[in-house]
């Protein structure tokens, strides 16, 4: 009887184990992937159009979010993030997560007072001679980059065409 508890406590743990590391890193993946096949390419910004209802597989999503984000894939090497924040949006942030959710960076407007951004983002231990303002390290070579922002009008053409001429002055590229 002992060794069968004993047996079954330990399947419990490994599958416990085995979830809290194996569910987050195949979701990233699988997003990742589901990404690239339809059209995104790798370490390059990608910019989002405007979230409307029944659009997008984000339930809820915020139309007030004019968002971008880059499929990261450190495989050759680290990235620059680079470009000036959108003085149009009402709030600005980026975000970094690695393969397995972790946040490995959280900036805002706030955190570039000279209204421009350069993030660096590499493997731990790698180096980027280049200065920038906020270095993300990651565990993996793959993850995703997300910039959020937040605008006082969604309904406004005007606005919408001025805020993404903004968000598109930033850019990834190879860092040195």
């Amino acid at each position: 009887m002992a060794l069968t508890l004993g047996t079954a406590a330990a399947s419990a743990v490994v599958a416990h184990v085995t979830l809290l590391w194996g569910v987050p890193n195949w979701a990233t993946d699988r997003h990742l992937n589901e990404l690239a096949a339809r059209g995104s390419k790798w370490n390059s910004m990608i910019y989002l159009d405007v979230p409307k209802a029944g659009q997008t597989p984000i339930p809820l999503a915020n139309p007030d979010g004019f968002n971008s984000r880059i499929l990261i894939d450190l495989a050759k090497g680290p990235l620059l993030v680079e470009g000036s924040v959108p003085k149009s949006c009402v709030y600005w942030s980026v975000s970094v997560f690695q393969r397995n959710t972790d946040v490995v960076l959280i900036a805002s407007e706030r955190d570039f007072p000279d209204g421009h951004a350069r993030i660096g983002i590499a493997r731990k231990g790698s180096v980027i001679t280049e200065a920038v303002d906020f270095l993300a390290e990651m565990d993996s070579n793959t993850g995703i980059l997300m910039i959020r922002c937040f605008m006082r009008d969604s309904g406004d053409p005007r606005h919408l065409t001025q805020l993404d001429t903004e968000r598109r002055l930033m850019t990834a590229r190879p860092a040195r």
